[in-house]
């Protein structure tokens, strides 16, 4: 019997999640908003895409009051998923892939953090499951749907953007607008290595290879800049000496950190505010 095996870059719902956060990068860091194009075109309802990608959300975000309720819905949702046309839908994964790699860096673009993503590979699991590949894989990846829905509870952004997905196409497009000069209002204060900081933290797996290396050149820049102040003793209060020398080692341990959490991140957003404070002493 063959193993079930999940595939990342067919995945519809891991693909709308990483386009929309693609989105959010892009936005912060005042790049063209190219995925906004794709997912615009690439899921609209009358797709096979589209239509699958309702089937993901019902699984990942449908509130339901019972496991017997949860199991009705896995098997109402796979039922719907089969009447699919499986030719057409594979043929817009294979395009929306194209133009994934022509508009971004793969690597870096499927390297991106995505909550609840044991959940995505199971959904996966069980709507590509064929007869001869292994029951027990399908029971075990249905299993963790069904707990997941039993757990679920919509948080107000799900809420929102349930709402949001409900209305016209012009009311979402001047929502987007509203929110993306809300968020240029908000963070237009941010320096360079800021902004290139929470761009690089939305973009990417926080245990990825390319955003330790990232976050391992930043605490260095941090580092060499704080100890080139101290050495220049340009700053004459005794206790901010002390300080300055007592926080630079907490630096190495958010280099080594397996994980990036937000709490390393508002930290480094800290220090690089607390070098350009002490530039001017």
């Amino acid at each position: 019997m063959k193993k079930l095996k999940h595939k990342k870059i067919k995945n519809t719902g891991v693909l709308f999640e990483l386009l929309s956060r693609k989105l959010s990068s892009q936005v912060m860091s005042g790049e063209k908003p190219t995925s906004l194009a794709i997912l615009q075109k690439c899921f609209k309802e009358s797709t096979e895409l589209g239509k699958e990608l309702s089937l993901y959300k019902m699984l990942l975000s449908e509130e339901v009051t019972s496991k017997e309720e949860a199991v009705t819905l896995v098997k109402a949702v796979l039922e719907a998923q089969k009447k699919l046309d499986r030719d057409k839908l594979n043929e817009e994964k294979y395009n929306i892939i194209k133009l994934i790699k022509k508009n971004c860096d793969v690597d870096t673009f499927f390297n991106t953090r995505i909550k609840d993503y044991t959940v995505y590979a199971s959904i996966y699991n069980i709507f590509e499951h064929r007869v001869e590949e292994s029951p027990v894989d399908y029971l075990k990846h249905r299993r963790t749907v069904v707990e997941h829905l039993s757990k679920a509870k919509k948080s107000e952004d799900d809420r929102l953007r349930d709402y949001l997905s409900e209305e016209d196409k012009e009311l979402r497009k001047l929502v987007f607008k509203i929110l993306i000069e809300k968020f240029n209002k908000r963070w237009s204060n941010l320096n360079s290595r800021q902004s290139a900081l929470i761009r690089e933290y939305v973009n990417n797996s926080t245990d990825s290879l390319y955003f330790k290396k990232f976050i391992s050149q930043e605490v260095n820049y941090i580092r060499s800049n704080l100890k080139t102040i101290l050495e220049k003793r340009s700053i004459k209060d005794p206790s901010l000496v002390i300080k300055l020398k007592n926080i630079i080692p907490y630096l190495k341990l958010i280099g080594e950190s397996r994980y990036i959490k937000e709490s390393h991140m508002i930290s480094l957003l800290r220090y690089y505010d607390l070098i350009n404070e002490l530039k001017d002493i």
